[in-house]
């Protein structure tokens, strides 16, 4: 996985944003085929070769592009240059890896490897209910999946100005540094055991054009499709499996 994250890193076009999507479009497949197992299974314990191949080196690619996308870029790749000194010639673990990554981030990040190489937990998030109160709009997310991650929501207004509101996972302890030209606004950290949140947006319902979870689709959500709402066209998504 990190072979094949470096290639595509080092041969992508530089017009494209998002070099490893078919990593992410290979690991959904995989989810889909009903066949996948945990990436800390041994290689010759696989029920099939399709899991295996798939889980070493699609699923190895997009754990590091998700990775970038908790800790940001610039902490990304310092970490990723970090790991490759201290432990070039060596014989590193898991968590080795991670534990850089947590000092040069400063963020918790050790339940993020215990879910994406220990278990097969799919991330799904949703928007759901939106509704006004005075000059504030309350939006409710769903946690469909049982993975829990930070969660970026861009709010676009009908003239056209954009605000992304982060919304940290408690399992970090902390935040990542903001980064692009969009206005970022840090909401409280959603905790891993609630499968609802409940965003304020600073902003009247009648003024916002549409919302959207992951506009840079680097979280390997399994089903997209409710990731979007436009205002006064679509209805909200609800959960009838938690009633």
């Amino acid at each position: 996985g990190y072979t094949s994250f470096a290639s595509e890193e080092a041969l992508a076009n530089p017009d494209d944003k998002f070099p490893h999507r078919g990593a992410y479009e290979s690991y959904f497949a995989l989810v889909n085929s009903g066949l996948q197992e945990p990436i800390s299974q041994h290689a010759d314990h696989y029920n099939t070769n399709r899991a295996y191949s798939r889980s070493a080196y699609s699923m190895g690619e997009v754990f590091l592009e998700q990775l970038k996308y908790i800790v940001g870029e610039d902490a990304f790749y310092t970490g990723m240059k970090r790991y490759y000194n201290t432990w070039k010639m060596k014989h590193p673990e898991p968590n080795d890896f991670i534990r850089i990554m947590e000092k040069v981030s400063g963020m918790h990040l050790h339940w993020y490897l215990r879910y994406w190489v220990n278990t097969t937990k799919r991330i799904d998030y949703a928007i759901g209910q939106v509704s006004a109160q005075e000059n504030n709009t309350l939006v409710d997310l769903h946690r469909i999946g049982e993975f829990p991650m930070p969660v970026e929501v861009v709010v676009t207004y009908r003239g056209g100005r954009q605000e992304l509101y982060y919304v940290p996972t408690n399992e970090t302890l902390s935040n990542k540094p903001a980064g692009g030209t969009v206005k970022r606004v840090n909401a409280v950290p959603w905790p891993w055991v609630n499968p609802t949140y409940t965003l304020q947006i600073a902003g009247k319902l009648a003024d916002i054009q549409s919302l959207e979870i992951d506009p840079t689709q680097r979280m390997a959500d399994v089903n997209r499709k409710n990731n979007t709402f436009l205002v006064g066209v679509q209805k909200p998504f609800e959960d009838t499996t938690r009633k």
